[in-house]
């Protein structure tokens, strides 16, 4: 106001200046006043934005760092997560809790561990012994543990196989009218995904210990696993290649042929408990993974599965809760059972604190442990392979009939994988629809497939 003022005294005086020029160099003046005044403004909101932004900066990177680190420590990245049917698999706790607690509930529900068994971190050998710089959880010792002494004596009520879905009332039903349901693989896969999406299940304990991705060659990437297949096995062991690539076609024919074999009776069956947007074809792949990958063979006798198999007690498929954790070494104990039908495991070795403990998962080629693993263990490469299947005269039971392959051969074999991945190709295309529509109204959906399975496409012949 007071630059107005004296504006006004010196126009006044110059008589040269008329009224219209002084109201034009007032409105020039208050013109660069305001924008000085927005200048200056704009400075200070800068600054004032700089400072903020460092502030928030500098309390942002510790607080990321230390989410990182918890979420590390509890959860796996959700790309490794896929198909992964625990349910509130958040709420299990670190790898850490979960393994403790695992153990703690099998002690609890009659298992007998030793005392001097926990759970640590170790680093992971190259298969010249060498360090590779990676961890990976294992069982240790934090005591001394004598050679041949027990680690684990799990009972036969803490096994879980078909003969557990067998005595389960919610599978009475199930069980009775569906014979395919009483395979070793494709009943306990169904019954894995059941108790993992109730977070009640009795085996929530050992549920929560499950890894959520289990890095098997069949779901690498198609450049991983030509890497993995060059390094491990064609350079090193070409003679092995054959048994590889067959045990990798097997793998994916056990996924879906029980799949598309089992599934869509489920589905068409029984609705209301079974809807494809919970029984997806990806928590299918990861119940199986699990056990391919964790389960021992246990002897089962069932009339229906032996008229299948033509054997009147067949080997199935069984998880063993806490005693599933060790990792494999060459040379150590594998499991043994007891009279009353117990898994048994011993030590292998004198242990002091801080040993890892290990048992062996068998005596197989690098083929057959990067195949059913995804591992290859130190000192195995002595070991030769089975021979594939169609090059023996085995009377291994297979997953599709015989008869109309004609002679078993690999020419025939190759010839009805074509024929089945088309078919499956169809049919995993028409059950995303299905899924959609019984993630939508699943009423709707359980009127729809009511004892029809048109819906889903029929098997090949």
């Amino acid at each position: 106001s007071s630059m107005r003022a004296e504006l006004r005294v010196r126009a006044a005086q110059a008589s040269s200046a008329s009224n219209s020029d002084v109201e034009l160099g007032l409105r020039r003046l208050e013109v660069g006043v305001k924008r000085e005044n927005s200048v200056e403004l704009k400075k200070r909101q800068f600054r004032s934005s700089i400072t903020y932004y460092l502030l928030f900066c500098a309390f942002l990177v510790p607080f990321m760092a230390y989410m990182q680190l918890h979420v590390n420590q509890s959860i796996e990245p959700s790309a490794s997560s896929i198909g992964y049917a625990v349910v509130d698999g958040h709420q299990c706790g670190t790898e850490e809790e979960k393994v403790l607690r695992v153990m703690e509930w099998t002690r609890r529900m009659g298992g007998y561990i030793h005392r001097n068994v926990t759970t640590g971190m170790f680093p992971i050998e190259g298969e010249d012994g060498s360090k590779t710089g990676r961890m990976v959880r294992g069982l240790k010792a934090n005591g001394t543990i004598h050679d041949h002494e027990i680690l684990f004596r799990i009972p036969p009520k803490l096994l879980i196989n078909v003969g557990t879905v067998s005595q389960d009332p919610n599978f009475a039903e199930v069980w009775k009218s569906i014979p395919q349901f009483h395979k070793g693989l494709s009943g306990l896969a169904v019954y894995l995904i059941h108790e993992s999406l109730n977070k009640s299940s009795f085996w929530r304990p050992y549920l929560c210990a499950l890894p959520r991705h289990v890095p098997l060659p069949i779901f690498y990437s198609e450049r991983k696993f030509e890497r993995e297949r060059r390094e491990k096995i064609l350079k090193p062991l070409p003679e092995q290649v054959t048994r590889f690539d067959d045990l990798i076609e097997r793998a994916r024919d056990v996924l879906e042929v029980h799949y598309v074999e089992l599934m869509p009776k489920l589905f068409s069956q029984f609705p209301l408990k079974f809807s494809p947007a919970d029984y997806t074809y990806a928590r299918w792949a990861w119940a199986c993974s699990i056990i391919m990958s964790r389960t021992w063979g246990r002897k089962f006798k069932d009339d229906v599965l032996g008229k299948m198999t033509g054997e009147n007690v067949s080997v199935v498929h069984t998880l063993v809760p806490a005693a599933d954790m060790p990792n494999h070494k060459t040379g150590t104990h594998e499991a043994s059972s007891t009279p009353d039908g117990s898994l048994l495991l011993k030590a292998s070795a004198n242990l002091s604190a801080g040993d890892q403990i290990f048992i062996s998962y068998g005596k197989k080629c690098n083929a057959e442990f990067l195949a059913n693993y995804g591992f290859v263990p130190n000192n195995n490469s002595h070991l030769r392979c089975y021979p594939n299947w169609w090059e023996a005269n085995s009377t291994e039971h297979v997953d599709f009939n015989r008869s109309k392959l004609g002679p078993v051969s690999k020419h025939n074999v190759t010839s009805w994988r074509n024929r089945w991945r088309s078919h499956f190709a169809r049919f995993y295309g028409n059950l995303a629809k299905v899924q959609q529509l019984a993630a939508r109204d699943k009423a709707l959906f359980a009127k729809m497939s009511m004892g029809n399975t048109s819906i889903f496409f029929q098997s090949p012949e």
